[in-house]
């Protein structure tokens, strides 16, 4: 069975992947919302055809939308539309 090439490291060190200087600092929570309030979050996919996500908050309850609509691959024929 032949190794492969050790990459210029030596022993068992990793690389250097684990520095969190290098991290982007988290977001700070949302803060409360007031009585009545509705909250809308996207959580990604926006510009994205098929990857659509969203939460809506509302009275300490969450509600997770995910519409995301892709069209059909070449393989498919005769499909206008994919509701995933």
């Amino acid at each position: 069975m032949t190794r492969a090439p050790n990459s210029g490291r030596s022993g068992n060190q990793r690389p250097d992947r684990d520095d969190r200087s290098q991290r982007p600092a988290l977001a700070d929570p949302p803060p409360p919302l007031s009585a009545g309030a509705l909250r809308i979050v996207a959580l990604g996919g926006i510009g994205e055809i098929g990857r659509n996500m969203t939460v809506f908050e509302h009275a300490d309850r969450l509600l997770i939308v995910d519409c995301g609509v892709l069209f059909p691959a070449e393989d498919s024929p005769g499909v206008d539309l994919i509701l995933p």
